[in-house]
């Protein structure tokens, strides 16, 4: 009977600790989630939407840009003015596509408009008719439409304290920083602000965001990297194209003199027969004039072309050598939140274990002991009373 009693108090208790170890680890299990929900520090709201709109922005930024300066391309005879358009594509490219695809939203945003205002001053100023001429109310246009354009943009994001404390920042800056030449030099705009705002590097944080905003944030940098590569690639295609000076105006000059001299040989030959010795001898040595000059101006194309070959060479090598390291800064950033999130779901894992452990391992075996002594109170209990 005793025996009885014992083994079915041990059973149950027994039962009563796995119904208690399943109902701890099933909740262990949603505090697990949790916890690898909330180990990272997402982005922000604002900071999302920042993000959002400054990329929006450089979309319309090159948009603007480019039919801007093809605009300029077609329209103006001067070499000068074509050449500098064409640099004017390829240098703004890269300083928008650079402050665009910076990991932290708020200094992407700085770093945007910091990089247009320093555009616009350049074209609004003397360098900008220097370079243009008469075409400089284009590019003063272009460029001050979309200096408008991000100005309503931060507007939106920012209150209005934050909104006069940015803009004196970025006008105090691009007073120091005016534009005089190609290329463009713009410095990062994280250490100005912070010694703007008296703030130790030590202490500034970057906002990089969890693991998946710092993968789809790879994948945008990426993808507008090698799109906005191709088109700079082209760009400087055509600028060696032009100071190469293999211009088709050339050769179609060329082309038409020839014509020119092939129909006044036909019409000699029609209309004075006995003299078409006399004419054909005079278009062949036309003819190797034409030629000699047409060779003449093709090798030295052909020379300037060669150099103008390793010189684009060059140029993609640094292309590449920017992507690669904008690469590799992306994907450190990735790395180092990737082995944060898994330091911390470790942790968390091991500490469940532990848990687990104890309550399937130990729990029973303390009940058990409980029950034990428990029932042999009762007993010693029912002993003394039947004696006396």
């Amino acid at each position: 009977m005793e025996r009885s009693l014992r083994f079915r108090l041990g059973k149950l208790s027994f039962n009563m600790a796995v119904a208690l170890a399943i109902a701890f680890t099933h909740f262990s299990c949603s505090l697990l989630k949790v916890n690898l929900e909330g180990n990272s520090v997402p982005l922000t709201k604002k900071e999302q939407n920042i993000r959002i709109s400054v990329r929006e922005y450089a979309d319309v930024y090159y948009q603007v840009t480019e039919t801007v300066a093809d605009s300029i391309l077609s329209w103006s005879d001067e070499e000068k003015i074509q050449v500098n358009s064409i640099l004017w594509k390829i240098n703004a490219n890269e300083s928008v596509e650079r402050a665009t695809l910076m990991t932290d939203p708020n200094m992407s945003l700085l770093q945007t408009w910091l990089t247009v205002e320093l555009i616009h001053d350049f074209m609004d100023g003397e360098v900008g008719q220097e370079y243009y001429g008469e075409y400089q109310y284009w590019t003063d246009s272009a460029t001050s439409y979309l200096q408008n354009r991000l100005d309503s943009i931060v507007l939106g994001l920012y209150d209005n304290m934050e909104y006069e404390h940015a803009k004196q920042f970025i006008d105090t800056q691009k007073e120091d920083l005016k534009l005089e030449e190609f290329p463009f030099a713009i410095p990062s705009v994280r250490l100005l602000w912070l010694k703007y705002n008296n703030i130790p590097d030590s202490l500034a944080t970057v906002a990089v965001g969890n693991l998946p905003e710092a993968i789809n944030d790879l994948g945008d940098k990426v993808t507008t990297m090698s799109s906005q590569a191709a088109k700079r690639a082209i760009w400087k295609t055509e600028l060696a194209y032009r100071s190469s000076g293999l211009d088709s105006l050339n050769i179609n000059a060329l082309k038409d003199s020839v014509t020119a001299r092939i129909d006044s040989f036909i019409v000699l030959a029609k209309e004075a027969p006995e003299l078409i010795d006399h004419v054909s001898e005079s278009f062949r040595n036309d003819m190797f004039m034409l030629m000699d000059r047409l060779d003449f101006q093709m090798m030295g194309a052909f020379d300037r072309l060669e150099a103008q070959g390793k010189s684009f060479e060059k140029m993609i090598s640094s292309e590449r050598e920017k992507v690669m390291n904008d690469l590799k800064v992306i994907s450190v950033d990735v790395t180092q939140t990737a082995i944060s999130e898994l330091r911390k779901t470790i942790s968390s894992i091991l500490l469940y274990v532990i848990l687990g452990l104890v309550l399937i391992i130990v729990l029973p075996f303390g009940l058990g002991f409980a029950t034990g002594r428990i029932f042999s109170s009762k007993k010693k209990g029912m002993d003394n009373s039947s004696r006396s």
